[in-house]
């Protein structure tokens, strides 16, 4: 039997850590015998199977090792044509507005809001698209500038999206991507009673740093109230899931003991709170004095993890087949933007190839010419010596893969990067 090309194997001493992206499997090798196993594997790129050695048994049924034969690029191919196929995802820009004006934040601040044609005309989409396409699962995640000031209209929605979902035999599960100033214990309440459970929440370190990137419209810091909302939420027996994600530069990065330190005393051992690191990209905002550079960008991830996972913090990294795939690779993703426009990117709202069809009372009207440039391109060559393709498909950016720069700068190596730093953390505490 042969290696999977999407084995790695991470050494640690005494103990070897095996992990098939492929296959999202993992075993540990931690005996003289099963790491003498492992090494001629790692050298000789093959396996004398004999079905009566355990160890043997065990990497082949997790796939470590495969038949001679198998074509894992096509077995790739089919598992992401599977995937995603019960599940509808829209992301509702219900506002360009927004009351921070933060550093780095890439978007225009205008007053448009979605208007309640708009909103019935997606509840008409979802209703012939669940009917067309036999979808199980509807997910509604709210965008914005910033969703919660449209928190009533966002309500109205979400309760007619229920009893459509009640009527049709499907389900409807809400997440919100929310700077959280105005998300009272109230408000939570009422949005997790109509099935908006999962919350991205931003806060850039402790107070100081925070308020000095993500400030209100009026200059006024934010650190104390939306840290307040989170430590009601946390005291409530409310059913939700939070990540908490901090966009790190230079400045957070070297402070970021006594930010995770803290993070730890009001939310560790709490499943429903995970943490999220991303260091802040150059938008053409940001000066690049500030920003962390590529090759510091996995570094400062795994050394924030490491002390995360020593504080009894959750972090949200996981390595499961095409859980790097950017939402606008996929084809049963839409953004609906405020004038029902459909987009496929959030970052790039307003570029014109960003536009793919129009939401109507017909429903969805798509391009198919413009949206197969976001879903149905062939990827570089090179993604298919890499072992963790799996995890992204090459899909981890449609707009930078598109653009032939995905072998040009830095992009591929940090996603590896971050890869191998984080499961090393995460397994053996390095």
């Amino acid at each position: 039997m042969k290696k999977s090309k999407f084995l790695n194997i991470f050494k640690n001493g005494e103990v070897y850590l095996l992990h098939n992206t492929l296959r999202c499997s993992m075993v540990k090798a931690s005996c003289l015998e099963t790491r003498t196993v492992v090494d001629v594997l790692e050298k000789d790129g093959r396996l004398d199977y004999d079905k009566n050695h355990e160890f043997h048994k065990v990497l082949k049924d997790l796939r470590m090792v495969i038949d001679e034969d198998v074509n894992e690029d096509n077995l790739l191919n089919f598992y992401f044509s599977e995937s995603g196929r019960d599940f509808l995802y829209i992301l509702p820009i219900v506002t360009r507005q927004c009351d921070f004006r933060c550093t780095y934040c890439y978007e225009k601040h205008e007053n448009k809001s979605m208007s309640p044609e708009v909103y019935e005309n997606l509840l008409a989409a979802i209703d012939i698209e669940v009917e067309k396409k036999g979808y199980k699962m509807v997910m509604i995640s709210f965008f914005g500038g910033e969703p919660l000031l449209e928190y009533k209209a966002i309500c109205n929605f979400m309760e007619k999206a229920q009893a459509l979902a009640k009527s049709k035999g499907f389900q409807i599960h809400g997440w919100i991507t929310t700077n959280a100033y105005t998300l009272s214990f109230e408000k939570l309440a009422k949005l997790v009673d109509l099935g908006v459970t999962h919350y991205q929440i931003t806060v850039d370190g402790l107070r100081d740093s925070h308020d000095r990137n993500r400030f209100l419209v009026n200059g006024n810091g934010t650190w104390d109230v939306i840290i307040k909302n989170l430590i009601d939420a946390k005291n409530s027996d409310l059913d939700f899931k939070i990540v908490i994600r901090t966009n790190f530069d230079l400045s957070l990065a070297g402070d970021f003991e006594n930010y995770i330190s803290f993070i730890s005393e009001n939310f560790s051992k709490d499943y429903r709170f995970s943490l999220h690191f991303e260091a802040v990209k150059n938008l053409g905002i940001r000066p690049e004095t500030e920003l962390v550079t590529h090759n510091m960008d996995h570094d400062v991830t795994a050394l924030m993890t490491k002390l995360a996972k020593k504080l009894g913090l959750s972090t949200n990294y996981t390595w499961a087949p095409f859980v790097g795939t950017c939402y606008a690779s996929r084809t049963s993703s839409l953004v609906v933007d405020v004038n029902g426009g459909l987009l496929k990117c959030t970052t790039k709202i307003d570029s014109p190839e960003n536009l793919v069809g129009e939401l109507t009372k017909k429903g969805f009207e798509i391009d198919d010419l413009k949206i197969c440039e976001w879903t149905s391109y062939d990827l570089p060559i090179e993604c298919y010596d890499c072992s963790i393709l799996p995890l992204c498909y090459g899909r981890k950016c449609p707009v930078v893969t598109r653009g032939s720069k995905i072998h040009n700068h830095d992009y591929c190596d940090t996603h590896v990067s971050i890869y191998e730093s984080n499961l090393k953390t995460m397994f053996f505490g390095d």
